[in-house]
């Protein structure tokens, strides 16, 4: 059973008992403990980030891609997204290696309070308008993209 058919099975047997001790998720899983510690926390991410939608009255992004990508679903900008930065830019697996450095760094910049999103479009002069558009569209579908091999490496695909 490879990497990610483990971590899928963790994920399993950690949403059915979520009570489950650290130990009994690796056992039964066939993973170390601490991978299933990371699976743990991956989760308690995941459901954090729907729980957040749900609290705003929106739809996460899992459940509509699309609308997500139309604009009819906005993500709020909270501090939770900003913590988990803060966690990621503490991990050594990421920040001691360069694509990883890269990575913590376009996270670090991606996230401008609504506000700023609003002022920065006003500000783009109408000659420079459709390639900003354009661009942008490029930069989410980019994203999405890198989203849906983080969860396919994963064996999450969400």
């Amino acid at each position: 059973m490879d990497a990610s058919a483990r971590r899928r099975r963790a994920r399993e047997f950690l949403e059915a008992d979520p009570a489950a001790s650290t130990r009994e998720i690796a056992a039964a899983a066939g993973i170390s403990p601490t991978t299933a510690k990371d699976v743990r926390r991956r989760l308690r991410v995941q459901l954090g980030a729907a729980s957040q939608y749900r609290r705003h009255g929106e739809v996460a992004p899992e459940a509509s891609p699309a609308g997500l990508a139309s604009g009819s679903a906005k993500p709020p900008h909270s501090p939770d997204r900003t913590l988990m930065v803060r966690r990621l830019r503490a991990d050594p697996s990421l920040r001691f290696t360069e694509v990883g450095r890269r990575l913590l760094r376009l996270l670090a910049i991606a996230d401008p309070a609504p506000e700023e999103w609003q002022s920065m479009a006003d500000s783009v002069p109408p000659h420079c308008a459709s390639a900003v558009a354009e661009l942008a569209r490029c930069y989410a579908e980019s994203w999405l993209s890198l989203a849906d091999s983080v969860s396919r490496h994963l064996g999450t695909d969400t």
